[in-house]
């Protein structure tokens, strides 16, 4: 990951002693959040996520809103209620906001917290050292594009069950609060191994009952028996690499949890993983899913040096069939993350692009620690729901959701739909169910397509054979004949936002890694 975690900043690891900390505060973290995508007829939920209240206990209260809508015109309103924070990690949904027009709406959360006679003045964010970013909120003048069935998921969020000396992530409440909101389905909850296997209650240190993955899976059970997006649980695992070092791997409904706490920076530096990636996937088995974990970014110089976290080759990545190349950054990740796929393709290969976030609260805004843990910064990045994985099913069950992502049957982008069809307007994702056309579907807050590029590829590498410039919402074209030792694809720009289909693979063009 590049430039350090994407997560909740905990600012009160100081292993030499808080004075030669400049982030620690005799305060706890308090982060106030909303989801940066709000899709018509829904409010806007707004959240308040704290952890170390039961060290540092307050009262916060005198909350209000202010914000600037898309004209630039400001506005307050009064949030009321009066909170006494004493959890070691916590949220709430501090009420609704209704915007009363599309566009770009910037927000601010002012409050006051109270601690022992003492009181503090905080906006955005009760935590030393960030600027005062606004909540940047994208309000969608009409519904996204969809197809008969189409459900949108995020691959990659954390939840409050990761959490350790740097980072954190929110309650699964508020994640399903923000999944409505901005027109998600389903999400994986990815939380790390290294602090699935802690004990319950603040503290470090391992306990062999798993207690935290436990209630964690309770939570999803109960969660999924309400109405809303659908949960599948997961883990994000360490493992140690055929190279050397430790890989990020996605585990989804692993038939157990699996023990990764190499690169905790809890215990001793330089330990040997638990698993190894190839000891890992034969745990796994025929049940679930391995995903490889943001192929396209590679960590920092200090990840790498003090953690030994590294990014994946080309040899790792044939181990699998699933690869995560969209991880909410577009630009260097995205590019890198295709890169490889693209020559994995000329080898033969028959890999499956998919899309998440990695998320850890980030809702409209990231607020994270920088390593060496000396400073902290603010950005937009990795935001919970940008890029998206799409499945066609009319009951996006756990169940559903991960037999689609085996197969391979997935859209992605950040909205707008693109895919193959065959001559009856069916979407269809093999040579072998007949594709006639390419469909590009965008409109409402994405605004209008304005370039389709068709990609052919073979051993040789990739190439644009087709580029169209259509500047309408809803376009299609007639494929041409996918080869048989090679592939077709397409990509898609609009106003706002971009869509990418998996390969259409020629039937010799080489063995499928999910069948064997």
């Amino acid at each position: 990951m590049r430039g350090g975690p994407h997560h909740y900043a905990e600012l009160h690891y100081a292993p030499v002693g808080p004075a030669f900390s400049r982030v620690w505060q005799d305060w706890p973290e308090v982060y106030l959040d909303a989801p940066w995508l709000l899709l018509p007829d829904e409010p806007l939920p707004l959240f308040m996520v704290w952890r170390d209240a039961h060290l540092f206990p307050c009262r916060i209260h005198s909350l209000r809103l202010r914000w600037l809508d898309p004209d630039g015109r400001p506005g307050q309103q009064a949030l009321g209620g009066d909170w006494s924070l004493s959890e070691e990690l916590a949220g709430v949904e501090l009420g609704h906001f209704r915007p009363q027009q599309p566009g770009t709406w910037d927000l601010w959360i002012d409050g006051v917290a109270e601690r022992h006679g003492r009181t503090r003045s905080f906006c955005n964010q009760l935590a030393r050292g960030f600027a005062e970013h606004p909540l940047r909120i994208t309000v969608a003048p009409g519904p996204d594009p969809r197809l008969p069935g189409l459900a949108w998921g995020d691959l990659q969020v954390h939840s409050a069950a990761t959490r350790d000396p740097v980072e954190f992530g929110p309650p699964l409440p508020l994640l399903k609060s923000a999944a409505r909101a901005g027109g998600l389905d389903w999400f994986c909850v990815t939380d790390h191994s290294y602090d699935l296997d802690d004990r319950e209650g603040p503290g470090m240190g391992s306990d062999p009952a798993w207690p935290r993955w436990h209630r964690l899976r309770q939570e999803i059970l109960q969660l999924n028996s309400e109405s809303g997006a659908r949960i599948l649980l997961g883990e994000e695992l360490s493992c140690g690499g055929l190279e050397g070092g430790i890989l990020h791997l996605l585990l989804l409904a692993p038939p157990r949890p699996l023990a990764g706490s190499s690169d905790n920076g809890e215990g001793l530096p330089f330990r040997r993983a638990e698993h190894s990636l190839l000891d890992a996937l034969a745990a796994m088995g025929d049940h679930g899913l391995a995903v490889a974990s943001h192929p396209g970014e590679a960590p920092g110089r200090l990840e790498g040096l003090l953690l030994r976290r590294r990014d994946w080759s080309l040899a790792e990545l044939r181990q699998l069939g699933h690869w995560q190349a969209l991880n909410g950054l577009d630009g260097k990740s995205l590019a890198a993350g295709l890169d490889k796929a693209r020559k994995l393709w000329s080898e033969g290969w028959r890999g499956v692009l998919l899309a998440g976030n990695d998320s850890h609260g980030n809702f409209a805004l990231g607020r994270e620690l920088t390593l060496p843990l000396l400073g902290v910064r603010s950005h937009r990045g990795h935001l919970f729901g940008r890029h998206r994985s799409g499945i066609l099913t009319d009951k996006p069950t756990p169940d559903r959701v991960l037999e689609e992502l085996r197969a391979g049957r997935v859209l992605l982008g950040n909205g707008p739909v693109l895919c193959f069809q065959d001559g009856h307007g069916t979407p269809v994702f093999t040579t072998e169910a007949g594709p006639r056309e390419l469909l590009a579907l965008a409109g409402g807050r994405l605004g209008l397509v304005r370039c389709v590029e068709l990609l052919e590829g073979g051993p040789e590498g990739e190439r644009v054979i087709q580029r169209h410039r259509p500047h309408s919402e809803r376009w299609s074209c007639p494929l041409p004949v996918v080869p048989e030792r090679g592939w077709l694809r397409a990509r898609m720009a609009c106003d706002d936002g971009f869509a990418l289909t998996n390969p259409l693979f020629g039937k010799a063009h080489g063995p499928d890694p999910r069948r064997s």
